[in-house]
């Protein structure tokens, strides 16, 4: 749960530094596209307002981060859910259904376990969203660095912003 709780805060601040940028820099509605993630919205968004990219190692922590909280989440911490009958059933026949031997790991949704095989303990049916306290640490350090990073260069473009409005302005008095 600490780990779902990070997730929220990290997207929150890195939103709330957009937010905050909007006096000089102005935000549109929307970023991106649909099919992408929270975060890759916030990349595109950075990218179009503030002119930077974020280095992929500075975000290399983001998408294990992501899918386990969304296992969390939406599965309750299961690693390796059930499969809907009709994914299991998808392109066979009742006949040919009858000739198979029943495996419960054929009924198992085994995408998040065999992506991210540091965040599960256990294996088949019984496998677990799991998170170490080193793994939970590193994600925090991450977090922290990355946000540091973010509004030092947010914080840069409003300064430059702030001169070129006082260079525009000379002798306005702002208060």
């Amino acid at each position: 749960m600490a780990l779902v709780g990070l997730s929220s805060r990290l997207t929150h601040s890195l939103r709330q530094l957009a937010r905050l940028a909007e006096s000089f820099s102005a935000r549109k509605k929307k970023y991106g596209g649909k099919d992408k993630s929270e975060f890759e919205l916030l990349w595109i968004e950075y990218k179009e307002r503030f002119d930077f990219d974020i280095e992929p190692n500075r975000i290399a922590f983001i998408e294990p981060l992501r899918a386990v909280r969304n296992q969390i989440v939406h599965d309750g911490g299961v690693a390796n859910p059930y499969l809907f009958r009709q994914d299991i059933q998808e392109g066979r026949t009742d006949n040919e259904l009858e000739g198979i031997p029943f495996d419960t790991n054929k009924m198992l949704d085994l995408k998040f376990s065999s992506a991210f095989p540091d965040f599960v303990t256990g294996e088949g049916v019984d496998a677990e969203v799991a998170v170490s306290q080193e793994q939970l640490q590193f994600m925090i350090k991450s977090s922290l660095e990355l946000v540091k990073w973010c509004a030092e260069r947010i914080r840069k473009k409003e300064l430059a912003f702030a001169k070129a409005d006082d260079d525009a302005h000379p002798g306005r008095r702002v208060f």
